[in-house]
């Protein structure tokens, strides 16, 4: 091989070094940390690119380990009677069974429909010891914020798949920090079930054949 050949050859190798090192680690993100490099790192002047977008609703964040931190939104302020303890004082007798009309004294208008009543009654997701909270199997309590964590003791796979972002539904936006609503946002926690609906038919649009 010739000194030209090989000088040839250096030459046309520098564009190629000069391409890769421009690319940086950059090139080895997966689309999901390009997304949140994007949305997060100041550009020129020390401003974001694009403001992230006003949700105009309150959130708290999820307890959820394992997972990206997010959002999920809060449900406090959306019950008409909370708080509970208002009403339902330390000494106010609760029947454990919603099937004992004699026994129970409040909440005429909510009838359960979650599962047998051998298995679950209003106790066993409503904490009778504090009552501005509820509660999971384990006994532990929960905020009605994070009522995701009662659904989870039994409802595992729907919560992983929650969690994850396969199940439920995103606030708004794709852009910017990930804010989720509450497993009863979507399901009434009473009667989860959705009932039966007609299926939305195809748009009827004239279509043209040439």
């Amino acid at each position: 091989m010739t000194i030209d050949s090989q000088t040839s050859i250096l030459f046309g190798l520098i564009p190629l070094l000069l391409a890769f090192s421009a690319c940086g680690d950059s090139h080895h993100l997966s689309l999901l940390e390009k997304i949140e490099q994007r949305t997060v790192e100041p550009a020129v002047g020390g401003m974001p690119e694009r403001p992230a977008p006003t949700l105009n609703v309150d959130t708290v964040p999820a307890n959820v380990a394992g997972e990206r931190p997010f959002f999920v939104i809060a449900r406090r302020k959306e019950l008409t009677q909370y708080p509970c303890q208002s009403c339902h004082g330390d000494t106010l007798y609760l029947s454990p069974s919603p099937k004992e009309p004699l026994k129970r004294r409040t909440h005429w208008h909510i009838e359960l429909k979650h599962a047998d009543a051998k298995v679950m009654q209003c106790a066993t997701c409503h904490n009778y010891q504090e009552m501005n909270n509820l509660k999971t199997l384990n006994g532990a309590p929960a905020s009605f914020d994070h009522a995701y964590q009662v659904c989870r003791s039994c409802h595992f796979q729907q919560f992983k798949d929650w969690a994850g972002g396969a199940h439920g539904k995103r606030h708004k936006y794709w852009q910017g920090p990930r804010v989720v609503m509450n497993c009863a946002g979507c399901h009434n926690p009473h009667e989860p079930g959705f009932k039966s609906r007609r299926p939305v038919t195809y748009p009827s649009i004239p279509r043209k054949y040439e």
